[in-house]
C-alpha cells in the first residue's frame, strides 16, 4: 500500500535582527504571503557595524524552524 504525505509549505515568516552586543533578537516584522520579506531602513543601524538577521519560518501544520543567520555591516 502506497503512502502519500501532504508537505505543509509556509504559513508565515517572522525575521529578526540582532545588533552588535545583544543577547536577544528584535523583531523586524512578519509575512504571510510569498515573497516572504520585510524592509529594513539602515538608517536604524550605526555605519560600519555588523548586524545579524534571521527568519523564523511557521508551517500551516504549526512546525517551525529557522533560517541560517545572516551578518552584514551596514553601510549607508
Amino acid at each position: 500500500r502506497r503512502r502519500t504525505y501532504a508537505l505543509s509549505g509556509p504559513a508565515s515568516v517572522t525575521f529578526a535582527v540582532r545588533r552588535p552586543g545583544a543577547k536577544t533578537w528584535a523583531p523586524l516584522g512578519a509575512d504571510d504571503g510569498s515573497p516572504y520579506r520585510v524592509f529594513v531602513d539602515p538608517r536604524r543601524f550605526p555605519r560600519g557595524r555588523d548586524v545579524s538577521f534571521v527568519a523564523a519560518v511557521r508551517s500551516s501544520d504549526g512546525a517551525v524552524s529557522r533560517s541560517p543567520v545572516v551578518t552584514t555591516e551596514v553601510r549607508r
